[in-house]
């Protein structure tokens, strides 16, 4: 990207204009205005006769626009994280998360669990914003901060220096803004905020490749009826040896009529047998899984399923630490005690599902 534009707030209702050029980026021209947000949440802009903005805008807004959280993660995966974040802001903000935009940055790794930074803005504040903007000819694609941005890329980040970011250089900032605007770390121009921009190039494009997935899918078709027709001659003689195998399989068996079916229904059968004979004590698991419940308040199983030595079981708890201590009881007990799957649900708190085999485990 060879130019762009920063609006750059700063706390005491000022901003600042830099049209950004070159590579590397270097910052061209500066002009300052003014804003101010009225009792009702609209904004006022006041910007210098003949300020102009590139087709790419970046709002850097100051810390003091967010509010923020550190919270530590299990999870590593972008999409896992993100559906994690409604969820802790409902706890950790007294606005309600529908309210808000949210994204996160994490921090430097460091070998252990996963810390990410929890950026959150109210929407409505934000919207009227970026309207202003818009009306003056800015429409930002990115909003972000680069003071936050630049302090979490720092492998020395701490959370002391949240409160408190150390100054930027315009050429710094200018490199940050750079980067952004190609893959951006925080974006809060995202769900009913998201930018508008280039849809209808976007549209255009839409058009054609659905003239062309109409093509595709009339090829389709017709190679589709072809082959129906060469398969339809073979479909009797598959049928016929199905029937022929399952009598093999299950000589004692009735009549075949449904082969998916009956063939589903008695393998299903002999795994239930074979679990009955794996040596698995019903009692003594159902009595096991009552008392590490018991012992983890808001931990609803939902099923328990048995297969030879290996147990699975499904349910919801009310945090991910909650469900950490309900496989530590576990490990207490069984063998190979792991945590499968884990999924974080604003409605029902988090799904998850833990698997052990029935050898005895403890330390």
């Amino acid at each position: 990207m060879r130019s762009f534009t920063i609006i750059r707030l700063e706390d005491d209702g000022a901003f600042r204009v830099e049209n950004v050029s070159g590579k590397p980026a270097g910052i061209k021209s500066t002009q300052t205005g003014r804003y101010e947000e009225a009792p009702d949440g609209a904004y006022t802009l006041t910007l210098p006769p003949g300020t102009a903005a590139s087709s790419h805008v970046y709002l850097d807004l100051p810390p003091g626009f967010l509010s923020m959280r550190v919270i530590t993660t299990p999870f590593s995966d972008d999409k896992k994280i993100r559906e994690l974040l409604p969820v802790e802001a409902e706890d950790r903000f007294m606005t309600p998360a529908s309210d808000l935009v949210l994204d996160y940055i994490s921090f430097p790794k460091d070998g252990g669990e996963r810390r990410i930074l929890l950026c959150a803005a109210q929407e409505t504040r934000l919207a009227a914003l970026v309207n202003a903007l818009i009306a003056k000819g800015f429409d930002p694609q990115v909003i972000g901060s680069t003071a936050m941005t630049a302090l979490m890329k720092q492998p020395e980040a701490s959370i002391e220096q949240i409160q408190s970011p150390p100054p930027l250089s315009d050429t710094r900032r200018a490199a940050i803004v750079a980067e952004e605007m190609r893959k951006p770390s925080l974006n809060l121009r995202r769900g009913r905020l998201r930018s508008t921009s280039g849809e209808q190039a976007a549209a255009k494009m839409l058009r054609w490749s659905a003239a062309l997935a109409a093509l595709c899918m009339a090829l389709v078709a017709a190679n589709w009826f072809i082959r129906y027709r060469a398969a339809g001659a073979s479909i009797e003689s598959h049928k016929k040896s199905q029937a022929e195998l399952f009598q093999k399989v299950f000589p004692k068996g009735s009549k075949m009529v449904d082969p998916t079916y009956q063939i589903k229904a008695r393998t299903k059968e002999l795994a239930t047998k074979l679990g009955v004979l794996s040596g698995i004590d019903p009692l003594e698991l159902l009595e096991t899984v009552a008392d590490a419940k018991s012992a983890t308040a808001g931990v609803v199983v939902d099923e328990i399923r048995a297969t030879g030595d290996s147990v699975t079981i499904r349910g919801t708890g009310p945090s991910f630490g909650v469900i950490d201590m309900l496989a530590d009881r576990f490990k207490t007990v069984y063998s190979d005690v792991k945590i499968a799957d884990s999924k974080a649900s604003s409605e029902s708190g988090v799904r998850f599902s833990l698997t052990f085999t029935t050898g005895k485990g403890g330390v």
